[in-house]
C-alpha cells in the first residue's frame, strides 16, 4: 500500500513543478512583450513607404535613406528595408544632408505622443 502513495506524491510534485514552469514562462513572455524605447525629441512623425533601397517615400515625397540607416520595428528590432512593404506610421531623424538616418515604426500610442511633441515644438518655434 505504500508504493501507490509514493507514486501519487511524485505525480503531484511533478504536476506542481510543471505548473510553476508554465507560469514562469508566461510571466517572462508578457514582460518581454512590453518594450520601453526612447525616441529622441528631434524625431519627426511621418508616413513611411519603402521603395528600392536607398529610395523611399516619407509623407508622399521621395527621400533617400542614408548609408547605415536603421529602421526599428515596434519591438525595437532592426528591420532591413528590403523586408518591408506597405505604409508605416513612423518617427524619423534626418542627417545633415537631408538623408534619413533613423526610423522608428510606431504603435498608435507612440505615434500620438510623437505627433503631439512635434506640434508643441512647431508652436514654440523649435521645428519647421
Amino acid at each position: 500500500m505504500r508504493k501507490p502513495e509514493r507514486r501519487w506524491r511524485l505525480h503531484t510534485a511533478a504536476v506542481r513543478l510543471l505548473t510553476m514552469a508554465i507560469t514562469a514562462g508566461a510571466l517572462v513572455s508578457s514582460a518581454s512583450a512590453q518594450v520601453n524605447r526612447i525616441i529622441p525629441p528631434e524625431a519627426v512623425p511621418g508616413l513611411f513607404k519603402p521603395a528600392t533601397f536607398p529610395e523611399a517615400f516619407m509623407n508622399g515625397q521621395a527621400v533617400r535613406l542614408g548609408a547605415g540607416a536603421r529602421i526599428y520595428d515596434e519591438q525595437n528590432m532592426i528591420r532591413m528595408p528590403a523586408s518591408l512593404s506597405g505604409d508605416y506610421r513612423v518617427a524619423f531623424v534626418r542627417g545633415n544632408m537631408g538623408e534619413i538616418l533613423q526610423i522608428w515604426m510606431l504603435t498608435d500610442a507612440e505615434y500620438q505622443v510623437v505627433a503631439e511633441r512635434a506640434a508643441a515644438a512647431r508652436r514654440s518655434g523649435g521645428l519647421r
